[in-house]
C-alpha cells in the first residue's frame, strides 16, 4: 500500500510538472499569434485547452478534483492570452474576453477586465503621444498640449511617455551633433585647415562653433595641442557637485565647447567621465563621480580655510599640483585608495611648499640655477615668468625632443621638479 501510494504521488508530481510546462508553453505561444484575428486565435486556444483537459482526465484523479483543476487551467490560459492581447490590442482583448468569459473563474474576471482597461488606457496614451509628436512642439509645449486635452491617469501616462520620447530625441540629436563635430575636428586636424569642411556644412555651424574650430586648428599648428584652460576644466569638475550640474554635464557637447580649450589628456578625462556618468543608472553612485565629488569638497574646504578664491590663479595652480600628486599615487598603487585625511595632508603640503626663484638678471653667472639672489615664493604662486629664461629654453627643448606638448604649465612643472632635486642634493638644472 505504501509503495502504491508513493507511486501515485510520483505520478501526480510528474503530471503537475507536465501541466505547468504545458501551460507555460501555451501562454508563450499566444504572444506569437496575438496579431491574428480573434476568432482564429480563440479556435487555436480552444484546441489547446481541449488537449489540456484530456491530459487532466488521464491523471486518474476524482471527477470533482479534475473539474476544479480544469477550471483553474482554463482560467490561467485565458488570463495569459488576455494579458498578451491587451498590450497593444485592447479591442481584440475585449472581443476575446466576451467569447471566453464563461470559462474564466468568477473571482478572476475582474482581473481579466483590468487587463483590458489598462491596455486601453496605455493605447490611448500612446496614440495621444504620436499625435502630439507630429505637431513639432517643444517639450514644454507638448506637455501643455497633453494637459489641455486630457485629465486624470491618462494625462499622467501621456506626459510621462512624452518626457521619455523627448529625452530619446534629445539624446539622438546630441549624439548626432557630437559625432558630426568630432568628424570636423578629425578632418581639420589632419588637414591643418578648416577649408576641408564643405561650405554648406560650415555655414550650418554656429559662429561660436566656427570660431572654436579655428582656435583648435591654430593651437594644433602652434603647440601640437591646445593649452588647457584650467578655469574651464575645473568649472566642469565643480559642476558635478549638484544634480542640476550633473545633468548639464551629461548633456554638454564637449567636442564643440571644450575641445579647443583642453589639452589631449584633460579632454580625454572629461569625455571619459561624461560617458561614464551617462551610462550610470545612478550618477552619484558612479565611482568616477564619487572620486571627483569627494576630492572637490575637500579642495573647496581647503581653499576657504586658506583664504584663496576658487577662481583665482592660485586655486588653479593648487588644484593642478593636487591632481598630479593624486594621479601619481594612483599609478604607483592602483589598488589603494587615499583617505580623506591623506588627501588633506597632500593639500596642506602643497599650500605650505615654497620654491626659491633666482634672479634672472644674474642667473647666467650661477650654473644649475644656484643663484644666491632671488625670492622665495609659494609653489601655487609660480608663473612662467618665475622660471629663468635659460631654464625655459632648456626645458622647452627637452619636452619637444620627448614629443610632448609644450605649455607654460608643463615648463613650470619640470622646472619645479628640477629645483626639488637641487634642494635634495641630487643635482639638476634645466
Amino acid at each position: 500500500m505504501q509503495i502504491s501510494t508513493h507511486v501515485f504521488n510520483e505520478i501526480q508530481q510528474i503530471e503537475q510538472l507536465e501541466r505547468k510546462a504545458y501551460l507555460e508553453n501555451l501562454i508563450n505561444r499566444t504572444a506569437q499569434i496575438a496579431d491574428n484575428a480573434t476568432p482564429a486565435m480563440l479556435h487555436d486556444v480552444a484546441a489547446e485547452l481541449q488537449r489540456g483537459r484530456e491530459a487532466i482526465d488521464r491523471a486518474g484523479m476524482g471527477p470533482e478534483a479534475a473539474e476544479v483543476l480544469k477550471r483553474q487551467f482554463s482560467t490561467a490560459v485565458h488570463l495569459g492570452v488576455l494579458a498578451e492581447l491587451a498590450d497593444g490590442h485592447p479591442s481584440k482583448a475585449r472581443a476575446y474576453y466576451e467569447a471566453a468569459e464563461d470559462e474564466i473563474d468568477v473571482d478572476s474576471r475582474e482581473r481579466a477586465r483590468s487587463f483590458i482597461e489598462e491596455g486601453s488606457r496605455q493605447t490611448a496614451a500612446q496614440n495621444e503621444v504620436e499625435r502630439i509628436m507630429l505637431l513639432g512642439l517643444s517639450e514644454t509645449e507638448a506637455i501643455a498640449e497633453a494637459r489641455s486635452s486630457l485629465e486624470g491617469v491618462r494625462e499622467d501616462d501621456t506626459v510621462q511617455r512624452l518626457k521619455v520620447r523627448y529625452a530619446e530625441r534629445d539624446n539622438q540629436q546630441r549624439k548626432a551633433k557630437e559625432e558630426a563635430y568630432l568628424g570636423y575636428t578629425n578632418r581639420v586636424e589632419e588637414a591643418g585647415t578648416t577649408d576641408v569642411i564643405p561650405r554648406a556644412e560650415w555655414h550650418n555651424l554656429t559662429q561660436t562653433e566656427r570660431r572654436n574650430l579655428d582656435s583648435y586648428v591654430k593651437s594644433r599648428l602652434v603647440n601640437g595641442e591646445p593649452d588647457t584652460s584650467w578655469g574651464y576644466y575645473y568649472s566642469k569638475i565643480d559642476s558635478l557637485n549638484t544634480p542640476e550640474g550633473i545633468d548639464a554635464f551629461k548633456k554638454a557637447n564637449l567636442y564643440a565647447e571644450g575641445r579647443h580649450r583642453l589639452g589631449d589628456t584633460e579632454f580625454k578625462q572629461l569625455v571619459a567621465l561624461q560617458l561614464s556618468l551617462r551610462g550610470a543608472k545612478s550618477p552619484t553612485s558612479d565611482p568616477n563621480y564619487q572620486r571627483v565629488s569627494t576630492n572637490g569638497q575637500i579642495l573647496k574646504d581647503t581653499l576657504i580655510g586658506a583664504g584663496i578664491k576658487e577662481d583665482s590663479k592660485e586655486a588653479i595652480a593648487l588644484r593642478r599640483e593636487y591632481d598630479i600628486r593624486v594621479l601619481n599615487f594612483q599609478e604607483r598603487f592602483p589598488d589603494a585608495r587615499l583617505t580623506d585625511p591623506e588627501l588633506q595632508e597632500i593639500l596642506d603640503t602643497i599650500i605650505s611648499e615654497t620654491v626659491f626663484v633666482p634672479s634672472d638678471s644674474v642667473f647666467d653667472f650661477f650654473p644649475f640655477g644656484r643663484s644666491p639672489f632671488g625670492d622665495t615664493k609659494r609653489l601655487i604662486d609660480l608663473t612662467i615668468d618665475d622660471v629663468p629664461t635659460k631654464d625655459q629654453t632648456a626645458i622647452r627643448r627637452f619636452i619637444e625632443d620627448a614629443g610632448l606638448p609644450v605649455t607654460d604649465a608643463a615648463i613650470i612643472e619640470w622646472w619645479v621638479e628640477s629645483q626639488r632635486r637641487i634642494k635634495a642634493g641630487g643635482g639638476g638644472g634645466g
